[in-house]
């Protein structure tokens, strides 16, 4: 099928799994632009992966990043750094983004006949990779905060019950950190960016017996999905022109997934005979991703006097963590 960088069993933890991609996730802090994303059918368990529970060991990625980037950052303290770090988190629903930490007056503006709510737009900023316009951005310093927004970002995101899961996410759900860092006795200032996506599942629709609006978000899904596919296999056949504008999910994936970033893409299989032909197709997917880089020297984003710093790029990484159901 293919060399993969690791794969985990089913006895793997959330901590073990978590040392496999703490090095990529403290480049943010080096200043780079980071992205982990996890792939894989309806049920593998993709939002256990990326979020977790509360439990200490079933916390998940997004909360061991953060965690490992306050010790991290509180340790640089020492050195001369002060760090100030601020987090989004939003989803791409039917292709329409959405904000999850909404605001009381947004939401309230939303739910008005007639009303105005933002307009949302990814725009590419050198500093910070991808930007998105009018989504709201907290300033974070805890775990504790960490958690809160976890708990409100998840209220706000939409779930379905298609025939495979009762419970299945129906977007695609970004968790976005930007850090900048400044040692004034360096006279030197780092910016990095951490976005760590939880996909929605892929789903076969004559499985998933999804009808009317479930219908059309997994349509949806899917079509997102196969432009994600588009451009890994563009970038493994070295095409001139890379298909990055045909999703939204893609064009804001793109500096990561370009000279400009590091990405590692995790893939959850089901371990159940009967979805065989769906991990076969996730595993060929992590294969193809696994023949591509990311087209140049990763850009680090450390300024001193004014001159910018580069430093070579890694390729993009294909995991396969441990299968949940």
């Amino acid at each position: 099928m293919g060399m993969f960088d690791c794969i985990f069993t089913g006895e793997t933890t959330q901590a073990e799994m978590f040392e496999e991609v703490s090095g990529l996730v403290q480049s943010a802090l080096d200043g780079y632009k980071v992205c982990i994303f996890a792939y894989g059918q309806t049920s593998a368990g993709k939002t256990f992966t990326m979020q977790g529970q509360r439990a200490p060991e079933l916390q998940g990625l997004i909360p061991r990043s953060l965690n490992k980037i306050f010790e991290v950052s509180n340790e640089m303290r020492e050195q001369g750094w002060v760090w100030t770090m601020r987090a989004s988190f939003f989803e791409i629903y039917n292709e329409a983004l959405r904000d999850l930490l909404p605001s009381e007056e947004v939401s309230a503006s939303a739910a008005v006949p007639g009303g105005s709510p933002p307009i949302y737009a990814i725009k590419h900023d050198d500093v910070w990779g991808a930007i998105v316009t009018n989504m709201t951005s907290v300033n974070v310093d805890s775990m504790e905060q960490v958690h809160n927004l976890q708990s409100r970002a998840a209220k706000q995101r939409p779930v379905g019950a298609p025939n495979i899961n009762d419970n299945s996410s129906r977007s695609h759900a970004i968790f976005a950190l930007y850090l900048r860092g400044i040692n004034q006795k360096l006279n030197t200032e780092l910016c990095g960016a951490l976005h760590l996506v939880d996909l929605a599942g892929s789903e076969r629709l004559d499985h998933s017996g999804s009808t009317g609006e479930r219908l059309k978000e997994t349509q949806n899904i899917n079509r997102s999905l196969s432009c994600l596919a588009d451009v890994f296999l563009a970038k493994a056949e070295r095409r001139g022109h890379v298909p990055f504008r045909n999703s939204k999910l893609t064009y804001l994936m793109e500096p990561c997934l370009s000279a400009h970033g590091k990405t590692m893409m995790l893939v959850n299989v089901c371990p159940e005979e009967r979805n065989s032909h769906e991990t076969l197709c996730s595993l060929r997917f992590a294969n193809q991703v696994t023949q591509c880089n990311t087209g140049g020297r990763a850009k680090r984003g450390m300024k001193s006097l004014n001159v910018a710093v580069t430093e070579k790029p890694e390729r993009p990484r294909a995991s396969s963590p441990a299968p949940q159901t």
